[in-house]
């Protein structure tokens, strides 16, 4: 996964390791131990600063983020997010996405007693909000088999793609062999399915599938990493599609938002 996210949590672990390897060291070197972490640190300490000043890669300078994590609450009601969640330009998005998946998935869940089944290649902060707003009552497929693998001993080996996000197992892939996926696997199509981007061909597929889309969220999001003649945009295209026949029995009517949220 990009950036090592997976082994985050192994990190307080590997410390306490080192610092009990470290103080078995003989006093001489541990003194230029000491001397290695404090430049270490004062490099760690440099670093912060500059995502502060420049945002990075995915995420806004401090003075630019307390102008747009107050915008983006009022604008679009997201007060229970926090502000380092909100300051990041993707889970800016996702927040946005995830509280409408939460209004979608609250209707179908009046008219589905069983799990609820969704499906993103999306594993982070969408399916987060969502199931903790409804525990006990989804079940989640991912598409990149990470989250959930389920389905994957159901699919011949031939037909996977391997890469550093995980197993590709794409919807066509999955609507290809999903009589042996219920049958063998016990999973189902899903009733909701949500990611980012909504091609032509994307929107054309999910339709040929059995799916409707229900709701997309367009825009540019700026970013403030770059001087202001060179800056760009984040693309914050989304979407949830809901299976056809549930969709029209719910009669959701397909709704569009288009970001304004400025720094």
């Amino acid at each position: 996964m990009s950036c090592g996210r997976f082994l985050a949590n192994q990190l307080p672990v590997w410390w306490v390791v080192a610092v009990a390897s470290c103080s078995q060291l003989p006093p001489r070197r541990l003194r230029a131990l000491a001397w290695l972490t404090a430049v270490i640190g004062l490099t760690n300490l440099r670093f912060t600063v500059g995502l502060a000043s420049f945002g990075g890669a995915n995420g806004y300078p401090l003075v630019a983020a307390l102008r747009v994590v107050p915008a983006a609450r009022e604008q679009y009601q997201l007060q229970n997010y926090s502000f380092l969640e909100l300051s990041n330009k993707s889970h800016l998005r996702d927040a946005l996405l995830a509280e409408e998946l939460k209004r979608v998935v609250a209707k179908v869940a009046a008219d589905t007693p069983d799990k609820i089944w969704i499906a993103s290649g999306q594993a982070g902060g969408v399916p987060y909000h969502t199931f903790r707003a409804f525990p006990d009552r989804l079940h989640f497929i991912d598409y990149w088999g990470l989250v959930d693998a389920a389905a994957l001993p159901c699919i011949p080996r031939s037909s996977l793609r391997h890469s550093s996000l995980g197993v590709a197992l794409s919807p066509e892939l999955m609507f290809r062999h999903r009589k042996a996926i219920l049958r063998d696997c016990g999973v189902p199509m899903p009733h909701v399915v949500f990611n980012t981007n909504l091609h032509a061909g994307t929107r054309k597929g999910l339709e040929a599938r059995g799916y409707r889309v229900v709701y997309f969220q367009r825009g540019k999001m700026p970013s403030f990493s770059e001087p202001s003649i060179l800056r760009g945009g984040t693309a914050i295209d989304a979407y949830i599609a809901v299976q056809r026949e549930l969709a029209d029995r719910l009669q959701l009517e397909y709704r569009e938002v288009t970001w304004t949220i400025a720094g």
